[in-house]
């Protein structure tokens, strides 16, 4: 880049940056999340008037723009979210205002928001820019396990202790809907990707799939235990399910039909995923092992073993040329797709590894452990880059920012 001026536009004095920052975003393209203003060396700050932060008529601010997966952001028992640089390990804010543990924390999909879901029963909508609540959700009086974005960023869906759901607008705040009471604990929630349509699974063995009027419109039976997760296919017209039957099940989205049964696993599944082409299945498992499956025939490609616990979770990188793997075993592995072959070996935490995650691409690997403590790693050296230290509970959940 040459660094030559392209266009030029007019800031209004009397707005905040973060205003300026939609204005450009209108112009650029890119997302205001991704930009920070700067005068000189000097970044400014979002949530002040453009004014107060020194700059005149006639100044030339600077766009510093942010590659994906630069931020990372924590939940924590000390009831506060994280925001953290994932270049320096350095935090550069924290969402408080919970009064009890905060369960999880995601970034919208679109990466302007936060949402934090907590055990004092309310899920919260922040400014990613500013740490301001812009909406605290608040449901009946339980537990909320967890809180989701719809891929349109238009809905949020909170999955409560009490067995039951709720679906609220992001931009108002208001509860558009309550998906019943469910007979048994729900296990899991997850939207299509196209955003019309919520599959729900629970103990009962079942999975139920409703549109975002809540209504039900079909359900998926063949499982002889809890279903534990499910997930769409990238173009919605499958859904893979896993068990504590041991098995993982292929469905048509559109008829509930089974169109396949993956089975191979000696205990019980703890989840199962698509890769990005939807072409494999990935599933793990209590029995230390993870298993890709041909999703068109049922084929077992590979069985990826090599841990010494239960594997907790695994990721696909965004191209699916890798995967990862966490387990109770306190390590994280890095796998080829391809050959099955382990790449790296991630150690260094003192529990059991929770969660696994990729950077948007693929040169950083986040984790978590039950020792409450997240990690940086490169995916080039297996070298650990940062620990994110500074909270002062234990770490409930770490992602990357989109």
């Amino acid at each position: 880049m040459s660094g030559d001026k392209v266009a030029s536009l007019e800031l209004p004095l009397n707005g905040t940056v973060l205003d300026s920052q939609k204005l450009l975003a209108t112009m650029t393209g890119i997302q205001p999340h991704r930009q920070w203003l700067s005068r000189g060396t000097c970044l400014l700050d979002p949530a002040k008037p453009l004014a107060e932060t020194g700059v005149c008529d006639g100044d030339c601010l600077t766009i510093v723009v942010s590659p994906p997966g630069r931020f990372v952001l924590t939940a924590s028992e000390d009831c506060s979210a994280r925001l953290w640089s994932a270049t320096s390990g350095e935090c550069l804010r924290s969402f408080i205002g919970h009064v009890d543990k905060i369960m999880s924390a995601i970034f919208s999909p679109d990466g302007a928001c936060v949402l934090t879901a907590s055990r004092d029963g309310s899920a919260c909508l922040w400014n990613v820019h500013t740490g301001d609540c812009l909406h605290q959700l608040v449901g009946p009086k339980c537990c909320l396990l967890s809180a989701i974005f719809s891929p349109d960023c238009r809905t949020v869906l909170t999955i409560y202790e009490g067995r039951s759901t709720r679906l609220w607008d992001t931009a108002s705040g208001e509860c558009l809907q309550t998906f019943g009471s469910h007979k048994l604990l729900l296990r899991a929630a997850v939207f299509s990707n196209d955003s019309s349509k919520v599959l729900l699974t629970s103990d009962d063995s079942y999975g139920r799939i409703f549109n975002q009027s809540g209504q039900h419109e079909r359900t998926l039976k063949g499982h002889d235990d809890c279903m534990v997760s499910g997930a769409f296919s990238p173009d919605d017209k499958l859904i893979v399910t896993a068990s504590f039957d041991r098995s993982a099940k292929l469905w048509d989205a559109a008829s509930g039909h089974c169109l396949c049964t993956y089975l191979g696993h000696k205990e019980w599944l703890r989840s199962a995923i698509f890769s990005p082409d939807g072409l494999q299945v990935l599933s793990i498992s209590d029995d230390c092992t993870a298993r890709l499956w041909n999703v068109s025939s049922g084929d077992n490609l590979h069985v990826l073993d090599g841990h010494h616990g239960s594997i907790t979770s695994a990721a696909f990188s965004v191209d699916g040329l890798r995967l990862l793997t966490a387990s109770q075993d306190c390590c994280v592995r890095l796998w080829h797709t391809f050959s099955g072959q382990c790449l790296w070996v991630f150690a260094g935490h003192a529990s059991g590894a929770m969660s696994a995650n990729f950077s948007p691409n693929g040169d950083l690997i986040l984790t978590l452990s039950g020792d409450g403590v997240a990690k940086l790693w490169s995916t080039e050296t297996s070298d650990c880059l940062h620990v994110l230290d500074g909270h002062s509970g234990q770490i409930t959940s770490a992602v990357f920012s989109t």
